[in-house]
């Protein structure tokens, strides 16, 4: 499987980073392998690779993660939030409240669903943003956050996961 992340066909890149994930192999020879398909031509790979490392939860990741938040590809950027999520590291707040402002909602309820997991009250104003409740709402924002429905609702879904996380939260 480790030489099926460096063959000639993407399809076989991309199922080795969907085994690895699917498999849970946090061999540290599959690490760097795995952390190179982030960069590959092929935005289904790129993909598979973010799946398996959300799958694979390990820290050695975050970095690569952080970087791969800038793909071109909406598609591999709303899986990177989605993985973000589940590693729960407080040090991707900003990078999500960021990603609220994608161009795309797919990315940008990604990132509000990524925020609820990570249950940091630094998030409520930016998701009170997305709902227009801020108090620092500006217009590139508005024109952004176009008030899609599903954006909306992860908003107040993370929202509220957040305040049952922080009970005595007045934000």
């Amino acid at each position: 499987m480790l030489n099926a992340l460096s063959d000639r066909d993407s399809d076989v890149r991309q199922a080795a980073a969907e085994a690895i994930g699917d498999l849970g192999i946090k061999d540290r020879r599959f690490i760097e392998p795995l952390i190179m398909t982030l960069s590959d031509i092929y935005h289904n790979v790129r993909w598979a690779a973010v799946e398996a490392i959300g799958r694979l939860k390990d820290e050695r990741f975050i970095v690569p993660l952080i970087k791969a938040f800038g793909d071109y590809d909406s598609r591999v950027r709303r899986v990177v939030a989605k993985a973000i999520g589940e590693l729960t590291d407080e040090r991707f707040i900003d990078l999500l409240t960021d990603a609220l402002v994608d161009d795309r909602w797919q990315v940008r309820e990604a990132a509000a669903r990524a925020l609820g997991k990570l249950g940091d009250k630094r998030a409520i104003p930016a998701l009170k943003r997305v709902l227009g409740e801020g108090d620092n709402w500006y217009e590139d924002m508005v024109e952004i956050a176009d008030g899609h429905p599903k954006v909306e609702a992860a908003a107040r879904w993370a929202i509220e996961a957040i305040r049952k996380r922080y009970p005595k939260t007045s934000h």
